[in-house]
């Protein structure tokens, strides 16, 4: 039966194996219930039995058996072989299906891996470059702070040698003014002397002065070196003042001027001797606008000097 029920395909193969290993069992189940059925059989001798059709019923019936058996079982076979049919398509697909993502799992391991890598060497990579900045910036910074030592002590020396200019100038702005208060003196007296050569000198009546003519640039001496003395003090302090001293200067010169270039007919105290000295031009006894506006808030009277200076 093995060789005629052998099939073409491997499914009908394996279902006449096994239609043939269990009617193989069949077979055995009912062979060891016959060993063990005792049958006793009394025999009429008077009767004539055809045991011959008897066998040949039984045998009928054995095989109808056998044959139930046989199809119930290939029908069973057959059933679980659908079924497990079934079953491997399925699990075939699934299989399938976790193979196809197996793979995409390790392409994208792979990519992950060579992303990594790639992660790693730019990493690398900038820390490399955040050490040399962090080098080049440390280096920056000192040569910054060497820079801001040396632009703070050039800024240091610059107001010291500023300052030291400006009082400079300060004292040289003060000698500037006493020399053009002493230019202006000399002037006005020069201008005085000039007019007086120019203008005839009318008839005058004078006592004989008790003192010598040399008296008034004597004066005049003492009040330039009186404002150079001045201005070489304001000098020295820390904050020059402002040109006060240099009109104080111009109001003795002013009253210099005066003295010594007084109108017609002016008579002057000398130790009791009077002089009447000749007319004198009105530039000889003004000065110029600057020196008058700056000693016309004060004005000293001539008679609160003494006598001995105004000659």
């Amino acid at each position: 039966q093995g060789s005629a029920l052998l099939p073409c395909s491997f499914v009908d193969y394996l279902v006449s194996q096994s239609y043939s290993l269990f009617a193989i069992q069949e077979l055995e189940e009912l062979l060891t219930e016959i060993k063990d059925i005792s049958v006793v059989l009394g025999i009429d001798n008077a009767c004539k039995l055809d045991l011959s059709r008897i066998v040949e019923e039984v045998r009928a019936q054995y095989e109808a058996l056998a044959l139930r058996s046989w199809e119930e079982a290939e029908a069973l076979t057959r059933r679980k072989l659908n079924e497990g049919s079934t079953q491997s398509g399925t699990y075939g697909g699934h299989l399938l299906d976790s193979r196809r993502e197996i793979a995409d799992l390790n392409i994208q391991i792979q990519k992950l891996r060579s992303c990594i890598v790639s992660q790693k060497s730019q990493c690398l990579h900038l820390e490399e470059h955040i050490k040399e900045a962090g080098e080049h910036g440390e280096v920056a910074l000192k040569d910054a702070k060497a820079k801001l030592v040396k632009l703070e002590a050039a800024l240091q020396k610059s107001k010291e040698d500023m300052a030291h200019l400006v009082k400079e100038y300060q004292e040289l702005m003060n000698i500037k003014l006493a020399l053009d208060v002493e230019i202006l003196t000399y002037r006005k007296l020069m201008e005085g002397e000039e007019n007086s050569m120019e203008q005839p000198i009318p008839t005058v009546i004078s006592t004989v002065l008790s003192r010598p003519k040399h008296r008034k640039w004597f004066y005049f001496y003492s009040l330039v070196k009186q404002s150079v003395n001045e201005t070489f003090l304001t000098s020295l302090l820390p904050f020059p003042p402002t040109p006060a001293v240099s009109a104080s200067t111009l109001r003795n010169s002013k009253l210099f001027a005066r003295g010594t270039g007084s109108t017609n007919g002016e008579t002057k105290a000398d130790g009791g001797s009077t002089k009447i000295l000749p007319s004198r031009s009105h530039s000889e006894g003004s000065a110029t606008p600057e020196a008058e506006a700056l000693s016309s808030s004060v004005r000293p009277k001539l008679s609160s000097l003494p006598a001995e200076e105004c000659s």
